[in-house]
């Protein structure tokens, strides 16, 4: 079997230089919109996974942490998220499904295992500054003259790094999304994790078991969005044909019966062509609506 160390590295060469950050909170949560009325702050001396479920009653949290999905096995490892944020009564194979999770919670123990370094507060790296002074090595790169990359170079926090690709690359490869988000916590610190195609946005971390509001406050938004505020991409919806048309579309497009088939909503552009119906005349039609299997 491949080491571990050399399948971390292969999840991180898949996903090269596409961290962002680190943000701020405030303008993190940003991400989301506000919603009506305000969180209650639950007693955050209570267990952990009792503390978010009153801040998630639109969803099932789950705990992943023992239960691995084959998506997020990769090189026969594991990288199951710790605990998993579902559709409440949506439909799921198994204990760990990303093809159904709507978000999830990576925990790790020590802030040692904290992929990231944040900047000095009310800085960011993404202007080039003067680097302190030699006492703050070896976080700092003083040959370079400005702040190095916020990814930590140590072990565990590689570690941590391939662990959160993992399980995007398979939140992604098995769902229809635009961005999805995932919360990471290293000991008391935490940090919100914004996650598209092309990469992620980090917030820098602050100390939940110290002030609990931002952490209430993400949870709070997530539970109350819609579906598109959540990342889902609603041009593609689930259908389901009437036999007559089945049997002749699945044959078309070289599908087995057992296939799941979806409709694709695909806007016109206007500006760039007049739609027209079938008797080529002009058309109101903003839309196409196309029927295909999931892409490979």
């Amino acid at each position: 079997m491949t080491s571990k160390d050399a399948i971390e590295a292969k999840l991180l060469g898949s996903f090269p230089g596409r961290f962002v950050g680190t943000m701020p909170v405030p303008q993190f949560l940003d991400f989301l919109f506000g919603a009506d009325g305000r969180p209650v702050i639950p007693n955050v001396y209570s267990p952990l996974l009792a503390s978010l479920r009153t801040l998630t009653t639109n969803f099932d949290l789950v705990d992943t942490s023992g239960c691995p999905d084959p998506s997020v096995v990769v090189g026969g490892y594991e990288f199951q998220p710790t605990m998993g944020l579902y559709k409440r009564d949506n439909a799921r194979n198994g204990v760990t499904d990303m093809s159904a999770m709507e978000a999830w919670i990576i925990i790790k123990p020590s802030l040692q295992q904290d992929p990231f370094i944040d900047p000095p507060p009310n800085e960011d790296f993404t202007a080039l500054i003067p680097c302190p002074e030699e006492e703050w090595l070896p976080y700092w790169d003083t040959k370079r003259d400005y702040y190095p990359l916020f990814e930590s170079s140590n072990k565990q926090s590689i570690s941590t790094r391939a662990h959160m690709v993992a399980c995007t690359n398979a939140f992604f490869a098995t769902q229809f999304r635009r961005f999805g988000f995932s919360i990471l916590l290293c000991g008391s610190w935490a940090r919100f994790m914004y996650w598209d195609r092309s990469g992620a946005v980090v917030s820098r971390r602050f100390q939940y078991t110290a002030n609990f509001a931002p952490l209430a406050e993400f949870l709070w938004r997530l539970n109350h969005g819609s579906p598109g505020d959540r990342g889902v991409d609603v041009s593609v919806v689930p259908v389901s044909l009437p036999e007559s048309q089945d049997s002749t579309v699945r044959e078309l497009l070289g599908i087995g019966s057992s296939d799941p088939l979806y409709g694709y909503i695909v806007p016109v552009d206007t500006a760039l062509q007049k739609p027209k119906d079938a008797e080529d005349r002009p058309s109101s039609t903003t839309h196409h609506f196309y029927v295909g299997p999931h892409p490979a």
